[in-house]
């Protein structure tokens, strides 16, 4: 029923190219239509606009499994797809209806040729998406919504969409020491999902506070860079750390549970006791009475205040105390 039948080279008829001031073109047989005035452009301009399409075409089709240009052959009949969710059959638009059951088609039969074709499980709730375009869409409850209208993102849609956001996640994962999925949890017993920037996420959809995931950020960032997988917050089993590809053979203290973990390694001081080590450098700091305080607290977000105090960084450790009301 459902044929990949290649891709053109050429522009396809009834594309509509937007330019960079947002103005919107069709393509007609070699011609180029202000979508807005309906009036032809003239001659002189075709082989530029021909090379900024050419160009868009290339950057939606790298990100989409719907290739623009592409055609599909379904019941003997073969369609062009010539973006925005558009198809055409002999070089005519199809209605609105019957567009969505070509995309349809086309997309539940590429998923039975690739059993992992919109697979969701590496695009965590929270997670925004930015499209070439500018566009962002992001993800709540396992569904696709757009930042700009709030409403939810059609089925046919989301699957390409789904794709792009995978293989954005994959890049950014590649060269971040924190990963998109990476799970964090709490005392509590509350895992967080790392959704990208400040953006630690529970299932429920409880985020923790900017001041204190910026600090868990800086945290995961400095062990990952010494190659230590930083454990489940309150747990001895680091299994479930979604830490891909970072070394979970050392059952390290979490970022918050360590407040001199950087720096339990001097011991000029300490005979080699870490512990002593730990004891001279509070001493030694002028925040020495506050962290002491802190320390005694024992909660995790007092436990990172005195992380950062440690660390020479006063007002950074106050942000963390605000919002000790507001964190789990």
């Amino acid at each position: 029923m459902f044929k990949s039948l290649g891709n053109s080279n050429s522009i396809p008829n009834n594309y509509v190219y937007t330019s960079h001031r947002g103005t919107e073109y069709m393509y007609l047989d070699g011609s180029w239509m202000n979508c807005e005035t309906m009036q032809v452009v003239e001659n002189k301009h075709n082989f530029k606009m021909n090379q900024s399409a050419k160009a868009q075409i290339a950057e939606h089709n790298e990100n989409n499994s719907l290739q623009i240009g592409g055609k599909y052959g379904i019941n003997e009949s073969t369609y062009t797809y010539v973006g925005r969710n558009n198809f055409t059959i002999n070089g005519n638009l199809l209605s609105e209806s019957m567009n969505t059951k070509v995309q349809q088609l086309v997309e539940a039969d590429a998923s039975d040729e690739n059993p992992d074709a919109g697979s969701s499980s590496d695009v965590p709730n929270g997670y925004v998406y930015s499209s070439n375009s500018g566009k962002k869409y992001f993800k709540k409850n396992g569904q696709w919504f757009s930042v700009e209208t709030k409403k939810p993102i059609n089925s046919s849609s989301a699957v390409p969409l789904e794709r792009a956001a995978q293989a954005q996640i994959a890049k950014f994962n590649s060269e971040s020491p924190i990963k998109i999925g990476q799970e964090w949890k709490s005392k509590k017993g509350i895992t967080y999902k790392y959704a990208g920037g400040n953006r630690w996420i529970s299932d429920s959809g409880k985020m923790l506070p900017a001041s204190t995931a910026e600090a868990l950020n800086q945290q995961l960032s400095s062990t990952s860079s010494d190659d230590e997988a930083p454990a489940d917050q309150g747990s001895n089993d680091s299994s479930g750390s979604q830490d891909q590809g970072q070394d979970q053979s050392s059952d390290t203290n979490p970022p918050s549970g360590n407040p001199a973990g950087g720096n339990s390694g001097d011991n000029s001081n300490s005979g080699g006791d870490p512990l002593q080590g730990l004891a001279n450098e509070i001493k030694s700091n002028p925040y020495a009475r506050k962290i002491i305080v802190l320390l005694s607290r024992g909660d995790e977000v007092s436990l990172l205040a005195a992380d950062i105090l440690l660390s020479g960084s006063e007002k950074k450790a106050v942000e963390i105390l605000n919002s000790l009301n507001n964190t789990d």
